[in-house]
């Protein structure tokens, strides 16, 4: 755990009934540790990376030596390690699945999901400018360009609800539960 005492705003210098922060400015204990004094269950957190082309066309890869969908189509991404930032796990996966360098990446949606038992949120990232050519590399046999009306019949059966909701109606965050993708309301934001 951390040990420097941040001061109540408003009373500088005063550490009396002050939370411990890391030693690293800015950083404090994560919140389940603040408010239960223990960690909370796992949750598989995911980013996938939506790349567009000027015609409006979305890169897929087909997945390769992978325990999950292993042979469908999908969009490039993964799981997000330990100590790394959304932003630079979903630029990651891209380099290390199709080779490119992603620039201008952007959260266009997110989808609470279960696996195995286990809950999971997947981060939905977009990206129109890139460096570099889409070539098939880890885990990836075959990439392709597709528009959302002609996903290919063998990508993932999720992909194309998710697609619809997030990238064409402009959801911002959706549920996908018993084999159903669904849109959440927003709520209206209001200026106090």
């Amino acid at each position: 755990m951390c040990s420097q005492p941040l001061p109540k705003q408003g009373t500088p210098g005063d550490a009396s009934g002050s939370i411990t922060a890391c030693s690293e400015a800015g950083r404090v204990p994560d919140l389940p540790t603040l408010l239960l004094g223990a960690s909370l269950p796992a949750m598989t957190l995911l980013v996938w990376v939506v790349l567009r082309g000027a015609s409006g066309r979305v890169l897929l890869a087909r997945r390769q030596g992978t325990a999950y969908a292993n042979g469908l189509w999908g969009l490039p991404g993964g799981r997000v390690e330990s100590g790394e930032t959304l932003q630079d796990a979903a630029r990651r996966e891209v380099r290390e699945e199709i080779g490119v360098e992603v620039t201008g990446l952007g959260v266009f949606g997110v989808s609470r999901f279960e696996a195995q038992g286990q809950p999971g949120v997947a981060f939905l990232f977009l990206a129109e400018q890139w460096q570099g050519e889409p070539t098939p590399l880890d885990l990836t046999s075959e990439v392709g360009w597709f528009t959302l009306d002609s996903l290919p019949p063998d990508a993932l059966p999720w992909l194309a609800p998710v697609l619809d909701l997030h990238l064409r109606r402009g959801v911002r965050v959706s549920e996908q539960h018993t084999g159903t993708v669904t849109a959440l309301p927003d709520a209206p934001l209001r200026q106090p």
